[in-house]
Protein backbone atom coordinates (compact mmCIF):
# COMPACT_ATOMS: atom_id res chain seq x y z
CA UNK A 1 0.00 0.00 0.00
CA UNK A 2 3.10 2.35 0.24
CA UNK A 3 2.83 2.91 4.16
CA UNK A 4 4.72 1.22 6.62
CA UNK A 5 4.48 -1.60 9.71
CA UNK A 6 6.69 -0.03 12.56
CA UNK A 7 7.51 3.60 13.43
CA UNK A 8 9.65 4.10 16.76
CA UNK A 9 10.30 7.45 18.71
CA UNK A 10 12.10 8.53 21.32
CA UNK A 11 9.94 11.30 21.90
CA UNK A 12 6.22 12.45 20.46
CA UNK A 13 6.05 13.94 17.11
CA UNK A 14 2.61 14.21 16.36
CA UNK A 15 3.41 16.64 13.07
CA UNK A 16 4.17 12.78 11.87
CA UNK A 17 0.56 12.15 12.03
CA UNK A 18 -1.39 14.77 10.28
CA UNK A 19 -1.17 15.99 6.96
CA UNK A 20 -0.38 12.74 5.65
CA UNK A 21 -2.46 10.98 2.55
CA UNK A 22 -3.70 7.84 4.89
CA UNK A 23 -4.13 4.27 2.42
CA UNK A 24 -1.86 5.62 -0.23
CA UNK A 25 1.75 5.08 -1.84
CA UNK A 26 2.38 8.45 -0.44
CA UNK A 27 2.04 7.61 3.13
CA UNK A 28 5.97 6.06 3.86
CA UNK A 29 7.53 9.19 1.97
CA UNK A 30 5.64 11.97 3.29
CA UNK A 31 6.29 10.50 6.77
CA UNK A 32 10.19 10.47 5.56
CA UNK A 33 9.80 14.14 4.32
CA UNK A 34 8.72 15.38 8.15
CA UNK A 35 11.39 13.45 9.65
CA UNK A 36 14.29 15.21 7.71
CA UNK A 37 12.56 18.09 8.22
CA UNK A 38 12.37 17.99 12.02
CA UNK A 39 15.36 16.77 12.26
CA UNK A 40 15.07 13.24 13.51
CA UNK A 41 17.34 10.24 12.03
CA UNK A 42 15.46 7.22 11.00
CA UNK A 43 16.35 3.85 9.68
CA UNK A 44 14.39 1.30 7.08
CA UNK A 45 13.23 -1.70 7.70
CA UNK A 46 12.56 -4.53 4.58
CA UNK A 47 9.78 -4.57 3.08
CA UNK A 48 7.13 -7.11 3.88
CA UNK A 49 4.00 -7.83 1.71
CA UNK A 50 0.77 -6.20 2.64
CA UNK A 51 -1.96 -8.94 3.67
CA UNK A 52 -5.51 -7.30 2.88
CA UNK A 53 -7.09 -10.40 1.86
CA UNK A 54 -7.52 -14.07 2.27
CA UNK A 55 -5.54 -14.61 -1.07
CA UNK A 56 -3.03 -12.65 0.24
CA UNK A 57 -2.69 -14.40 3.52
CA UNK A 58 -2.63 -18.05 1.34
CA UNK A 59 0.13 -16.31 -1.60
CA UNK A 60 3.00 -16.34 1.38
CA UNK A 61 2.18 -20.29 2.20
CA UNK A 62 1.95 -19.79 6.16
CA UNK A 63 -0.11 -22.07 8.09
CA UNK A 64 -3.43 -21.31 10.53
CA UNK A 65 -2.21 -22.99 13.87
Amino acid sequence: DGGYYLLGLRTPCPQLFSGIPWSTEKVLPRTLEVLEKSGRSHTLLPVLSDIDHWADWQAHGWPLD
